[in-house]
């Protein structure tokens, strides 16, 4: 009667949540794949704070760079990159320092890419377009924050627009460096 007992009892004791105790969790739960999902998710948005993936945000696919801060996704919206000021032409025939590099970069960087659309305090500047931080999966499939690439890389300056300011120590850190090592416009347009 104690053998019977105590096979009833370790027999309820697995369905009940007997332990594994080198993966912390319910034997059958093990066999059968449940929590997988859970340690999964966890896994990933650890990563996605570390900066390995790509951040939570919206999709797009970039159909064209109009200049070094602005580019249109599918759909026809402009994006209007936050917390930077890259160098533009107003009119063609207009030659402004680095304009030219400046949009050469921000092409190589998006045009024809998924990017993901990350938004700050406002949603749209006075000229209606969608102000986003940015942000590209490298060959590596890690995430760039593109604004701060085209501040580091010397293709835009550093320019707080409030109240959208989350990243703003971040760009100006990536300009300081930028400009010490006299990349971009800080080497050619003196």
């Amino acid at each position: 009667m104690v053998i019977i007992l105590l096979g009833i009892a370790f027999i309820g004791g697995v369905f009940v949540g007997y332990r594994l105790p080198e993966r912390g969790e319910p034997f059958i739960a093990s066999l059968m794949g449940i929590g997988k999902e859970k340690k999964e998710e966890a896994a990933t948005s650890t990563k996605i704070a570390s900066g390995d993936f790509l951040p939570p945000g919206e999709s797009a696919k970039v159909i064209a760079v109009l200049d070094g801060d602005t580019f249109v996704i599918e759909g026809g919206e402009q994006v209007r990159y936050i917390g930077i000021d890259a160098p533009e032409k107003s009119a063609p025939e207009e030659k402004v320092c680095f304009a030219d590099k400046a949009t050469e970069l921000n092409n190589e960087l998006i045009e024809g890419k998924t990017v993901r659309l990350i938004r700050d305090t406002n949603d749209r500047d006075p000229l209606n377009r969608l102000l986003r931080y940015v942000y590209v999966e490298d060959k590596s499939g890690k995430g760039i924050m593109v604004n701060e690439k085209l501040v580091l890389e010397g293709a835009a300056k550093a320019t707080p627009y409030p109240p959208d300011t989350k990243f703003e120590e971040k760009f100006k850190k990536a300009e300081t460096e930028a400009k010490d090592g006299e990349r971009g416009l800080w080497g050619s347009c003196k």
